[in-house]
């Protein structure tokens, strides 16, 4: 079965779950039970993942954003990518899952593959996307909070879950400055989060039944970074805003047929 990735009605979809975040508190808590972090945690997995051993899709279209301090906002790219989801072993306090993904960086002038400088328009070596496969551990600790182990790297996760009348399940991850996974030979220095936060949502009653969740994505990160093919020769500091969406799929669903064609260009054996 194939779907075809909907931009519009996942921006609708986002507008509907913030509009269920005003619900009145009095109206939400009559009509959701309690939801405990051992529950909340359980159920991020099931909308992260699928079944222990299933390797689930998630598909991510990106708007890329360049800034300097003081000056506007500027569009520069669209990323384009896929991420399978493998889930490991679980328990009422941790998870794991293993993680690979794929994909390209696209000019918004060709729609093709991103080779320029968007800034200057000079000819650069844009890297794809192109991650290993890894684990990453989830691990809930007395107080609540969340240990996030990826690339030996662990950072603190405070996890935000929000049931409303709405029948929608929000969760929200939102790391600190460096709490992500740099992988093997990325320089800290050149990486450094200013913002990263990860709203994923599902209906309350998907997550009541067994079996695959379906589960959408919002995802805003800001790095404090300098790539080699944004370079201008201008000092000074160099903002890189990601936000997109993001929709979960069954390994034999299509979801973004434009994501598909470019990772099957340069990753064939990806899928």
């Amino acid at each position: 079965m194939s779907r075809h990735f909907n931009r519009r009605r996942l921006l609708i979809s986002a507008s509907g779950v913030a509009a269920a975040l005003i619900v009145p508190e009095w109206l939400s808590a009559a009509t959701a039970a309690p939801l405990s972090p051992e529950r909340g945690l359980e159920s991020y997995r099931r909308m992260l993942c699928g079944r222990e051993g299933e390797e689930i899709l998630w598909w991510f279209i990106g708007d890329l954003h360049y800034q300097e301090p003081g000056k506007s906002v500027i569009p520069i790219a669209r990323s384009l990518t896929i991420g399978g989801y493998t889930a490991g072993k679980s328990s009422a306090r941790a998870f794991q899952y293993r993680f690979r993904e794929a994909g390209v960086t696209i000019d918004l002038a060709t729609g093709e593959r991103l080779q320029r400088n968007p800034l200057t328009s000079e000819p650069a070596e844009v890297p794809l996307i192109d991650a290993a496969p890894r684990n990453v551990d989830w691990v809930m600790q007395d107080d609540g909070s969340i240990d996030r182990t990826e690339h030996g790297h662990s950072s603190k996760l405070t996890l935000r879950w929000t049931e409303t009348s709405a029948s929608l399940l929000l969760l929200e991850t939102q790391p600190g400055t460096n709490a992500f996974g740099l992988a093997p030979g990325d320089r800290g220095s050149d990486w450094k989060a200013i913002e990263s936060t990860r709203t994923v949502y599902a209906k309350r009653n998907k997550l009541a039944r067994p079996g695959f969740v379906p589960a959408e994505m919002i995802y805003n990160v800001a790095l404090k970074m300098s790539p080699p093919w944004l370079a201008t020769g201008a000092p000074g500091d160099h903002w890189l805003i990601v936000r997109g969406l993001g929709q979960k799929s069954r390994a034999n669903e299509v979801v973004n047929q434009d994501a598909l064609d470019l990772v099957r260009r340069y990753f064939p054996k990806f899928l």
